[in-house]
């Protein structure tokens, strides 16, 4: 039965192979107009797509450092998680703001404050020297080209380190501008 099927199956096998062989990869292909970036249906390389949710986490420290992650999509609809030592505790549905995505958004995309190359973490990429006991931030954001994000730990230094902070820094500021609550609270004051 297995040998009688043979020639079909090779047949089948070099007809598969000349249509993929036919034609090189879009980016490959230079009648397509180079590579695709280069195209006029495309955005070019260094254009971001805009974001449709931008999530933000900190996460704790040894001490009392805020925990919380905050999402914020294209509508300005706002969800809060607070964890541990934040001025609201458990998941929330802050009030609709439009104007805060669009300040975070405009951050994300920012030729001014560049996202690191990849996660800022000891033991991976560009983290020395490193300094103990400090905090940890994610950010993301997603659009119809998908997801981009990465993770800092605070006490990494370094290039890469640099960018994180600097990113992280406006992204605070403007989630604190906006009301989200991202400053810790003592663990003796409680929950308001």
């Amino acid at each position: 039965m297995v040998a009688a099927m043979r020639p079909f199956l090779l047949v089948f096998l070099a007809i598969g192979l000349a249509a993929c062989a036919s034609r090189p990869p879009p980016f490959m292909d230079s009648a397509l107009g180079g590579s695709l970036n280069d195209r006029s249906d495309r955005p070019p390389a260094h254009a971001t797509p805009p974001a449709r949710e931008i999530a933000f986490s900190a996460y704790p420290c040894f001490g009392f450092c805020p925990d919380f992650t905050v999402w914020v999509n294209a509508l300005g609809e706002v969800r809060y998680d607070g964890r541990h030592f934040t001025a609201l505790q458990g998941v929330h549905t802050l009030p609709p703001n439009p104007a805060l995505f669009q300040a975070l958004e405009a951050l994300t995309g920012s030729p001014q404050l560049p996202w690191p190359v990849d996660d800022v973490q000891p033991g991976k990429g560009d983290c020395s020297p490193v300094a103990t006991d400090l905090p940890s931030y994610a950010l993301s954001a997603s659009s119809a080209a998908g997801v981009r994000g990465f993770v800092f730990y605070a006490g990494c230094g370094g290039a890469q380190a640099a960018r994180a902070r600097a990113l992280t820094d406006a992204v605070l500021h403007t989630l604190a501008a906006h009301g989200v609550p991202t400053e810790g609270i003592p663990p003796d004051r409680g929950a308001p």
